[in-house]
Parts: structure tokens; C-alpha cells; sequence
């Protein structure tokens, strides 16, 4: 659906639908519409102005990943490639900051 949906808003940001970094509703119902019909699925403004969310935060983990010094863009197979040294020291500053979010989240939450 994606490939699909990122150009039809291109074709709506086009059209004026688009004010700055924000579409306009109408370009959200439009597309809802056009996916609605194409995949024949039930699809409303709100779920793709979800999808497009979606679509930025996996979008900027990318380029996150793409600018560290240790990664490789593999164009064959689309994907990052980092060396198992690297990798294991990515992940473990990932589960560290999200533990340390949730203690966060908990103590906010338990005051």
C-alpha cells in the first residue's frame, strides 16, 4: 500500500493539498478513498494519516542508521549492513534507552 499511497499524495501536495509539512484533510480523505477503491479496502483519513506517520518514523530510523560511519547501504537487497560488533553495541544502547524510558514512564506515572 505504501508504494501506492506515497505517490498519490505527491499527486496531492501537487494539486495544493499540502500547507508547509502538513496536508490538508482533503488530501487525507482523497487518499483514503483512492485506497479504499484500489485494494478494496476499508480505509479512512485517519488510517492513512497513520500510515504516514509510520512511514516517517521508520523513514528517519533509516537515515539515522544510514549516517552512522559503521553501516553499509546494500542496494541489491535494500537493506543497512553493519558489522556483529556494531550491531551488538546498537542494540544494547537501544534496550538501555528504552529501559530508561519505561523507569521514566513509571515513575511519572506511580509519582
Amino acid at each position: 500500500m505504501t508504494r501506492f499511497l506515497l505517490p498519490f499524495l505527491i499527486q496531492q501536495a501537487n494539486f495544493g493539498l499540502k500547507m508547509g509539512r502538513a496536508f490538508k484533510r482533503e488530501a487525507f480523505i482523497a487518499a483514503a478513498e483512492a485506497v479504499t477503491e484500489k485494494f478494496k479496502l476499508r480505509c479512512n483519513d485517519g488510517n492513512v494519516e497513520n500510515h504516514l506517520r509510520t512511514i516517517k518514523t521508520r523513514y528517519q530510523q533509516i537515515r539515522r542508521l544510514q549516517s552512522m560511519n559503521n553501516t553499509v547501504w546494500d542496494e541489491k537487497e535494500k537493506k543497512i549492513i553493519m558489522n556483529d560488533k556494531d550491531y551488538v553495541q546498537y542494540i544494547a544502547v537501544c534496550i538501555y534507552s528504552l529501559s530508561e524510558a519505561r523507569q521514566t514512564f513509571l515513575h511519572i506515572n506511580t509519582g
